[in-house]
């Protein structure tokens, strides 16, 4: 039945040892996890056995303390997606510095074009201030207050992931 396949892969047990163990073939052990068969008597006593023997154990089994190894890894690991986390926040921070200091106010670029087409009459200067007026729409932010928000989220969790993973490293201790 299905318990037997839940208990056999709880305990770590492949189907080929676990059959081997109940003596039984692994056939007739796949027969019984798909519930188109029963184990005989004798597997059946030596499955109940072990399950309750499991049982009695887990009731009292605590896991053994980490070790320094464990901890260490945990440790480089931590330190790993932090410093991941600082690059992806410079990064972030460069960038906004780059945008801010070449940012165009495409409306109000727009709308000076918009004032020049009107009073100008040459028919290349015409053509190509209306190309730039349809180019820069595009460009004009869809919702500002929407994406001013999302980035804002996004930095915030941004600084999340980086306190709650230095606040781990902290109680795993530094080197």
């Amino acid at each position: 039945m299905k318990e037997e396949k839940e208990f056999r892969t709880l305990i770590g047990f492949s189907q080929e040892i676990y059959s081997t163990y109940l003596g039984i073939s692994k056939g007739m052990l796949s027969l019984v996890e798909l519930g188109l068969r029963i184990l005989p008597a004798a597997s059946s006593q030596k499955n109940s056995n072990l399950f309750l023997r499991w049982l009695a154990f887990e009731k009292t089994w605590t896991p053994p303390p980490p070790t320094a190894e464990s901890i260490e890894d945990a440790r480089k690991t931590l330190q790993k997606k932090l410093d991941n986390l600082l690059w992806e926040k410079a990064k972030r921070a460069r960038n906004q510095k780059i945008k801010d200091s070449e940012e165009i106010d495409y409306q109000k670029a727009n709308d000076f074009l918009k004032k020049e087409l009107a009073r100008n009459e040459e028919p290349d200067d015409v053509f190509n201030l209306d190309l730039t007026i349809q180019i820069n729409k595009d460009k004009l932010p869809k919702n500002p207050l929407l994406q001013s928000i999302q980035q804002s989220l996004a930095d915030q969790f941004l600084d999340f992931q980086l306190t709650e993973y230095q606040r781990i490293l902290d109680q795993l201790g530094l080197p």
